[in-house]
């Protein structure tokens, strides 16, 4: 059981999403912390260790992002977002290999990431890997023609 209201959760989530968007890395990661501690909704979790390990990337906070990155995985080993924010940190870090990894990862579990196919082109293209990066392109532009709706909601 909860000790927490869903409906306080939602505010909560939010407010730590503003913190991320108003550069207050440090809050949010103090605030997702506090929340955690309540919650036993798995998919709750998830989304707190995300906002976490989102806003550990930002702080430059590298090595406590891949933790927070593994307790999501953790707890939803199919949670394609965490792959993204996985090859996010691992391009911070300038290990390419690594983030293609992730990157693709994201995909083949969540195809409409638009935001990991654009990484992953920029990917190959630095690798010579101009067959690959006509793939992706080909994907990309399908998810781009689709409406905005539709891809929100795929």
């Amino acid at each position: 059981m909860e000790k927490t209201p869903p409906l306080s959760i939602e505010l909560q989530l939010k407010s730590i999403q503003q913190l991320i968007q108003t550069a207050k890395f440090n809050d949010a990661i103090t605030q997702g912390h506090q929340l955690l501690e309540g919650i036993t909704d798995i998919q709750h979790q998830t989304d707190i260790w995300y906002l976490i390990a989102v806003a550990q990337r930002y702080a430059k906070s590298f090595a406590d992002a891949f933790n927070s990155i593994q307790a999501l995985l953790e707890l939803s080993p199919s949670h394609s977002r965490a792959y993204q924010e996985q090859g996010y940190i691992n391009l911070a870090l300038n290990q390419q290999t690594k983030a293609t990894f992730s990157f693709e990862q994201a995909v083949a579990l969540n195809p409409s990431l638009v935001a990991s196919w654009q990484e992953l082109i920029q990917l190959y293209r630095e690798k010579g890997q101009q067959e690959q990066v006509q793939k992706v392109a080909n994907q990309l532009a399908k998810l781009k023609a689709l409406p905005p709706a539709l891809l929100a909601v795929t």
